[in-house]
């Protein structure tokens, strides 16, 4: 849940990004996806995975580990209420079905939202 809030506050390996300033001036920041001869496809938005810039090798003056995730900053302001409550349903159930915070293998968003029965957990 901190990671989708501050996702720049511990950055997982999974969203590590590298900063290649290239000769001509220009910056690419993003994943290596694909080294393929001498051209490095690089993407460099998380939402958009599809989506790469090429980069050559013998471009590239310096490369260096971005301070910044990849995750999108504000990510849970595009949530719904109902999708909150999900998220927070499966973190306090582990990921586990049986868990009273589902219902029916549903999630029960209710179950999420602390009560005095369900935070004495």
């Amino acid at each position: 849940l901190d990671s989708i809030i501050e996702p720049n506050k511990v950055i997982s390996d999974q969203y590590q990004s590298t900063v290649f300033d290239l000769k001509d001036g220009r910056t690419v920041i993003g994943r290596v996806a694909n080294m393929s001869g001498d051209t490095l496809n690089i993407m460099t938005d998380m939402l958009d995975p599809g989506r790469f810039t090429n980069v050559r090798r013998g471009d590239i003056e310096e490369t260096r580990p971005s301070t910044v995730s990849m995750m999108p900053g504000g990510l849970i302001d595009t949530f719904q209420l109902d999708e909150i409550l999900d998220l927070l349903a499966y973190l306090r159930s582990g990921g586990e079905p049986s868990d009273p915070a589902f219902q029916g293998g549903k999630p029960a968003a209710s179950a999420a939202l602390p009560t005095q029965e369900n935070r004495s957990r």
